[in-house]
């Protein structure tokens, strides 16, 4: 009948005749054919007879291919619409369409860039408050960060987008209802056929699955800082110290904290330094530099954590609890960014630390070593090796502080899990002697099958599985023999 057909009935029949082409996969409704259809669907998503079976035809095709390219055929002919109502319904579609699909692969940046210059500067009440509700989804999927693309709006109509990302502060996004066949990885699948399979994986192609990546793409820390900071970082007058560390987060936050991980170790070397800062406010500001280098980059790279580990824990001998609950959130955000982190540069320094006696450092490092590798035991996953923690928590066992004895009995525990019951056992039989041997070897008889199989003589190594007690590379036997060695 044409695009310019007037009668309601010819045009529902065929806007659900494009949804049952876009839907069906035998057939060759290719993406040339989904551009032909976008101008005419989107006008009349302001269609009251109309709009139902315009927005399940665009519906259809972005599950077919993606919410991205539909997104990309829609915004141009969004933008030309010169009624306000049919405007408004445009925006109210995208809101739906975001929250339907999820921003998973979404192109944001052209979406935000259209809303601000027709919805939020509509001099129409209505097109304003589908523009400011939108926003507020937007904000719900990026989180607050999205007001920086605010730009020069006007202080009332910022103060109405603020207050609507304030009402859905605490709203997370909802599950995606609809598949995308053009995503890697979702369930949908192009693979009816070839041809939707081919023209999917050109849809898809640069959408990748954190729309922060396009808002805000990540920014090389390096080329941020010059030498003049590292200069800072070591002079001797602590205010030109406190620059050099200030300069550092004015360039995070000048990256909106979205920065590759790919991080100097020369940073993290002059970080380290700082760490023993006789003024102590700047030692709690170098461990939040820490925890937000692994935040802002999304990683913690092992060569860096190792150089800051150590230091980083000799921090919670501190007396004062600021410095100490900085110390831990650095630790908990390398340990939140990898796991492989965990295993390869923090859990290797915790034996060097705990020889210092300072309750505090003992009581807070092994309740985050409980805590961290705690739920790997419940859930099943794999434990890395504890051996080396072994003869460390003897010691705490009988330290003379409560709370330390109590978190290194959380510890022996998953040392249990991770290295064997009679690797423990054997252990304490060899290292201690008398009222020690008397006092710890009851706590690792309580573990004895924690592990489960038979009288729990075995634990699950990092490699899965539970292997014999022969002494053989990697098995407890095997463990035993470095634990025993006196150090």
């Amino acid at each position: 009948p044409g695009w310019k057909e007037s009668n309601f009935q010819v045009n529902q029949r065929a806007f659900q005749l494009i949804e049952w082409m876009a839907t069906e996969s035998s057939l060759d409704f290719n993406t040339g054919a989904a551009v032909l259809c976008a101008q005419t669907l989107v006008d009349k998503l302001g269609d009251i007879k109309l709009k139902g079976p315009a927005s399940a035809a665009l519906v259809a095709i972005a599950q077919r291919y993606t919410l991205r390219f539909v997104v990309g055929l829609v915004i141009e002919p969004i933008r030309s619409q010169k009624s306000p109502k049919v405007l408004a319904d445009c925006l109210s579609w995208l809101d739906t369409q975001m929250l339907e699909f999820g921003t998973k692969g979404l192109a944001l940046r052209p979406v935000v860039e259209m809303v601000k210059e027709v919805g939020l500067q509509s001099s129409n009440a209505q097109t304003r408050t589908k523009a400011v509700s939108f926003m507020g989804t937007l904000r719900r999927a990026v989180g607050a960060v999205v007001m920086d693309l605010m730009g020069d709006l006007n202080p009332q109509l910022l103060q109405l987008i603020e207050a609507e990302f304030e009402r859905v502060a605490n709203q997370p996004m909802p599950e995606p209802i609809h598949t995308q066949g053009g995503l890697a990885g979702d369930g949908s699948g192009a693979s009816g056929s070839g041809a939707v399979g081919a023209d999917a994986g050109q849809v898809a192609g640069g959408a990748g699955d954190d729309p922060m990546d396009e808002l805000f793409p990540r920014q090389d820390l390096n080329a941020l800082i010059d030498q003049s900071v590292y200069k800072k970082l070591n002079d001797n007058n602590w205010k030109e110290r406190k620059a050099g560390l200030d300069a550092i987060q004015a360039a995070l936050d000048g990256a909106n904290h979205r920065i590759l991980p790919n991080i100097s170790a020369d940073l993290y070397t002059a970080l380290k330094h700082r760490l023993q800062d006789p003024n102590k406010n700047l030692i709690t500001v170098a461990l939040g530099l820490l925890a937000a280098l692994s935040t802002d980059s999304g990683g913690a790279q092992v060569p860096n954590i190792r150089i800051v580990a150590l230091a980083t824990m000799h921090c919670l001998a501190d007396k004062k609890p600021q410095l100490r609950n900085a110390a831990l959130a650095a630790m908990v955000a390398w340990s939140q960014a990898s796991s492989l982190c965990v295993d390869q540069a923090i859990l290797p320094a915790i034996p060097n630390a705990l020889t210092d006696i300072s309750p505090e450092l003992r009581s807070s490092l092994l309740q985050w070593t409980a805590d961290t590798l705690g739920p790997r035991d419940t859930s099943g996953a794999r434990l890395p090796d504890l051996s080396l923690l072994i003869s460390p928590l003897f010691t705490c066992l009988q330290d003379r502080n409560s709370e330390v004895r109590k978190q290194a009995n959380r510890v022996l525990k998953l040392t249990v899990v991770s290295c064997g019951f009679e690797t423990v056992h054997d252990a304490c039989s060899m290292q201690l002697q008398g009222a020690a041997k008397a006092a710890v070897a009851p706590m690792i008889e309580e573990f004895r099958h924690a592990v489960g199989g038979d009288a729990g003589n075995t634990g699950r190594r990092p490699g899965g599985g539970t292997p014999s007690n022969k002494a053989r590379p990697g098995g407890p036997a095997h463990a035993l023999e470095r634990v025993a060695s006196p150090s």
